[in-house]
């Protein structure tokens, strides 16, 4: 939880290699789909246009792609833009209906009932409404359940263990009614079956939860591969025509091999070509990095390997079917109808273009997974003819002509893409994911695969290859300037020398430990310092809370803290139910308040003491101002861990952040950064910024000038006057810093000249049950790390911190004492002999310990607290969406700030932990934690 008030200055001017030409392509992009192409546009927008883009084909765009048919153009791969009229905009959907303004179509799936045929004729609609809400239902406990699992994925399942589950049907669905409904519910989305699709990455789907439930169809002659043409011309040569003639585009240059070194990449093509560069950027398929069309030398590495082969690449094939005539009901809520048939997936999913393709006389029958792969490989004439067999079951009544035409796409068959999308699988864990989208020294990955949030989406698919693009950026930036307001490096990791001991007086512990995934700290902490580390165990509070005039009892303790346990997993459970967005956030009291049916939350002594431990000794604020959604459960310990070690190290803590600093920055045998690049007592005072760069002004009036600026103040100081922003900050960043919360954490040691309070196991913590909450509430002796020094550590937060913060010492020493000599009345309590009070609020550096996040902040205005205004980006742990307030987010947001900055009101980003990508990416970039 320490960032310290420090700028880093971002120059490319001085880096010819970044951005003039070489004798090479600084960055090759394999593949020449949305993805690529978004890549190549980010790279260009950063000054990186030496690149050069191979695309195996004889066009762009990939998947996205049109083909004549029955006299019109129709999508033969990606169709929909899914996911529309939400909270926040899916990206691609501006560039759709307002820029190119492409013919779409809202899709209508709400009159399905009406619309379901068996052989002989249409299904009873109340019967098939019946089994869609039994089916909804199904789904939405479903949600429920999946919001329960572990962040690791270690207890996910399959979304058919799911529906046994809620069913109680071994088999799931098994009914021709049941099973094409829950073909569409799920086939129809992700191309494969419940039996294999990870329920947990899946359900709720993110698309539909970040960016609306709606979908549109793109129908439009010039094609939903306009889109990839447009974002190809920002960059791109273009003819008047719009056709790309740019000679950083070379198409039907098939990849056969990528060599690749810690000095570069080369890469051979088909006909023999070769070419070199500094990065490549693969957004080949996933079903390509599953063939052997492209051999890497050396092999990846088998992480890697086992992360691109555990994922799966789907089919989904959209086959086209031309009539002389209609025979099918049209009109209202008849564009989409279903064939119930006892064979699952057998021609299942049918659409119709009164709308789309007016007197096209075309049907669209979609199948997929073995379905799909089994007509792939059979010839069109024997589909036509199992096609004719299912319309004149369904239509017996109607005089049904023979089709006249049909179009089946083979995006399996195809060499060039082996598939249509990804699908995340059952035991698939997001670690393993970020292995999958993770780089292997300059050989980068992206494509809709290496979208964590929307894999299989066309928008997944963008935002990938934009993230993926400034990543390469940063990969080659080293010349940096920092500058640092104090005269020490290590912000709000800070020892002190206090009763003859280096304590920390602000952050202490490494909490998450010992979880499936790794606290990407706590190796550092662990293993390479060696730091000394204790583990707290909190176990034992019962025995350990006191009131005036001794111990409480025990087992009324326990009973009270076994209530608040049980509101808390109440809690857990009604946070997962809130909608993404945040409208429905709410207090934590609120939820107590839900649950316990008390006006006020928590009110004996003994119950606001737990409650305070619970919440004010982890948030720093309490429970009436603190957002549930977001922090209940805390994905700090759902992701690392539930233990936490608290560092007694006489290094200090921050030996983390000189550790980090020195793998990169010069340092003397002492292990002092003496580097020019670090500049201590340097205190910004002003940022100057325009669209050519930035200018940053210190208060001993030094200036300097660079193309981009690092903000990584806390929190506290954004909202204080200290740095001046010239123009000031836009209203919507303004209102982001303010609304989020940077609350006070103080704790207070305290030297005695003898021991008055029990040691032993079990006694580390004690708790003081006052009848004003928070009071000197939370007690911890340190028998373990520093024997014999008797010192005591009281920590106190929010408006208590502040109130000790104003007053003098003797002040906050003569109220501890009386506190103590209340909970140990029979001990002989000796005046304490030192007090040492940390004043984080008032120090201007910081103006508080941590960020927390508060009620009313929804996720896209903590997305606007993390976003840049033009070359001003912002970095810190209140800019870590899953860590903020802790020293590992703090680490992360400095490792990942660049994902963060580029799509931040569209996405959420996890962390990537990989060294590999570490290494690579960010040492030369940030240096603070």
């Amino acid at each position: 939880m320490a960032i310290f008030l420090s700028i880093v200055l971002l120059s490319m001017a001085q880096l010819p290699s970044l951005v003039a030409g070489t004798g090479r392509p600084r960055v090759i992009i394999i593949g020449a789909g949305i993805s690529g192409i978004s890549a190549g546009k980010r790279l260009s927008e950063a000054g990186i246009t030496d690149i050069l883009i191979l695309e195996a084909t004889d066009h762009i765009g990939g998947r996205m792609h049109k083909q004549r048919f029955a006299g019109v153009n129709v999508e033969i791969g990606a169709n929909w833009v899914e996911g529309v009229n939400g909270e926040k905009m899916n990206p691609i959907w501006p560039i759709v209906n307002s820029t190119l303004k492409l013919r779409n179509f809202l899709s209508d799936f709400d009159s399905l009932a009406q619309n379901v045929y068996k052989d002989g004729g249409l299904c009873d609609a109340a019967y098939v409404q019946k089994r869609i809400d039994l089916a909804d239902e199904a789904d939405k406990s479903g949600e429920n359940l999946s919001a329960t699992l572990h962040p690791s994925g270690r207890d996910d399942m399959s979304i058919l263990s799911m529906q046994r589950l809620n069913n109680h049907l071994p088999n799931g669905p098994s009914s021709p009614v049941d099973m094409v409904v829950d073909y569409f519910t799920y086939d129809y989305e992700f191309a494969e079956p419940p039996r294999v699709t990870s329920l947990r990455n899946t359900v709720p789907l993110p698309t539909f939860t970040d960016f609306g439930d709606d979908n549109y169809f793109v129908a439009d002659q010039r094609g939903y591969e306009a889109v990839v043409y447009y974002l190809a011309g920002q960059y791109l040569e273009a003819d008047k025509s719009g056709n790309i003639v740019d000679a950083r585009l070379q198409l039907n240059k098939v990849v056969r091999e990528i060599s690749y070194s810690s000095t570069g990449v080369t890469v051979k093509t088909e006909d023999n070509s070769t070419y070199q560069a500094d990065y490549v950027m693969v957004s080949a398929s996933l079903g390509v990095l599953q063939s052997d069309l492209i051999q890497f030398k050396p092999q990846l590495p088998s992480w890697k390997i086992l992360a691109i082969y555990q994922f799966d690449m789907a089919v989904y094939t959209k086959i086209f079917v031309k009539f002389p005539k209609k025979f099918w009901p049209e009109g209202e809520g008849r564009e989409f109808f279903l064939y119930a048939s006892t064979r699952r997936g057998y021609y299942g999913i049918w659409q119709e273009f009164e709308k789309q393709y007016p007197d096209a006389n075309v049907l669209l029958v979609t199948v997929t997974d073995e379905e799909s792969r089994r007509i792939e490989q059979q010839p069109d004439s024997q589909t036509k003819a199992e096609i004719m067999e299912v319309v004149r079951s369904m239509f017996p009544d109607e005089d049904v002509p023979d089709a006249t035409d049909i179009l089946v796409p083979r995006w399996w068959s195809d060499r060039f893409f082996q598939g249509s999308f990804s699908n995340w699988p059952i035991g698939v864990s997001r670690y393993e994911h970020d292995q999958l989208r993770a780089p292997v020294g300059r050989v980068y990955f992206t494509g809709e695969h290496t979208s964590e949030r929307y894999n299989g989406y066309v928008h997944g698919a963008y935002l990938a290859g934009i993230s993926a693009g400034k990543r390469i950026w940063e990969a080659g930036i080293a010349d940096v300037l920092i500058l640092e307001a104090t005269d020490r490096i290590g912000g709000r990791m800070h020892k002190q020398s206090f009763a003859g001991v280096n304590v920390e007086i602000g952050a202490n512990w490494v909490e998450g430990v010992n979880g499936e995934k790794k606290n990407p700290i706590w190796p550092i902490v662990n293993s390479t310092l060696k730091l000394r580390s204790f583990r707290s165990d909190f176990d034992s509070l019962a025995q350990n809370v006191y009131k005036d005039g001794g111990l409480c009892d025990e087992a009324y303790v326990q009973k009270r803290m076994d209530r608040a346990d049980e509101v808390d997993k109440s809690g857990e459970n009604l946070s997962a139910t809130l909608h993404p967005s945040g409208r429905d956030d709410m207090s934590i009291l609120s939820m107590q308040r839900l649950n316990d049916h008390l006006p006020n939350g928590p009110s004996s002594p003994v119950d606001m003491a737990v409650d305070y431990f619970t919440y004010d000794y982890e948030f720093a604020e309490p429970p009436r101002v603190t957002s549930l959604q977001n922090t209940v459960p805390l994905p700090t310990f759902t992701d690392f861990g539930d233990d936490t070690y608290f560092v007694a190290d006489q290094r200090g803590y921050e030996s983390v952040v000189h550790h980090l600093a020195g793998q990169y920055l010069n340092a003397d045998k002492s292990g002092n950064i003496a580097d020019a690049r670090l500049k201590l007592n340097k205190v910004v005072r002003e940022i100057s910024y325009s669209s050519t760069g930035v200018t940053v002004k210190t208060e001993d009036n030094s200036t300097y000038q660079a193309d981009y600026v690092m903000v990584s103040a806390s929190l506290g100081v954004l909202q204080s006057d200290l740095i001046q922003f010239k123009p000031q900050l836009p209203s919507w960043k303004i209102l982001a810093i303010y609304q989020f919360d940077m609350a006070v954490y103080t704790k207070i040691f305290v030297k005695f000249p003898k021991k008055f309070w029990p040691e032993g196991a079990g006694r580390e913590f004690f708790l003081y049950a006052s009848t004003r909450r928070g009071y000197y509430g939370v007690w911890q002796e340190f028998e373990k790390q520093y024997p014999d020094a008797n010192v005591l550590l009281v920590t106190v937060t929010d408006e208590e911190s502040r109130r000790i913060e104003q007053q003098p010492d003797s002040q906050t020493k003569a109220e501890i004492m009386e506190v103590v000599r209340c909970m140990f009345p029979d001990e002989d309590v000796p005046d304490a002999t030192d007090i040492l009070v940390p004043r984080w609020r008032s120090d201007r550096f910081f103006r508080g310990s941590f960020s927390n996040w508060p009620i009313g902040v929804s996720r896209y205005e903590y997305d606007q607290l993390r976003a840049p205004v033009g070359r001003v980006y912002f970095t810190g742990e209140h800019t870590s969406e899953r860590y903020n307030g802790y020293v590992h987010g703090a680490y992360l947001a400095g490792i990942d700030s660049a994902e963060i900055l580029i799509n931040c009101a569209q996405k959420k980003m996890r962390k990537h932990f990989h060294d590999g990508m570490r290494n690579v990416r960010f040492h030369n970039l940030f240096i603070e934690v």
